[in-house]
């Protein structure tokens, strides 16, 4: 009982008490991973963060572009076309696969050639 920390026990009950079970599985998984996988992790992470900055900067230049009128009621009418809860499925649902994607050392524009076969054009 020599070994017991209880500043460590008393920040890990902290941490976990607003957590899901997920959340903090998820977190178990990612302790038990080695430095050299938590370093890949983190730098995808940031390559992930990179895209998402990028995609919010691609959207607000088509809610507000600089020159174009019509392309700033482009986002507004699609997102007032859509069931909520079927946009939030369908985002997450991306969010997933890009995960899965970037992860395998898939990069953007492979992302986007496989959109632009799966998806018709008429």
């Amino acid at each position: 009982m020599g070994n017991f920390d209880t500043r460590k026990w008393f920040k890990k009950q902290y941490l976990e008490e607003g957590m899901s079970d997920e959340e903090i599985h998820a977190i178990k998984r990612f302790e038990e991973l080695s430095n050299d996988d938590k370093l890949k992790l983190a730098k995808i992470q940031a390559m992930m963060d990179r895209e998402r900055s990028l995609r919010e900067d691609d959207l607000d230049e088509i809610r507000y572009p600089q020159d174009d009128f019509t392309q700033s009621q482009l986002v507004p009418r699609m997102e007032g076309i859509v069931n909520i809860e079927t946009y939030r499925k369908f985002t997450d649902s991306l969010n997933d696969l890009l995960d899965d994607w970037y992860m395998d050392g898939f990069e953007k524009d492979d992302v986007l050639a496989f959109m632009k076969v799966i998806i018709p054009s008429s």
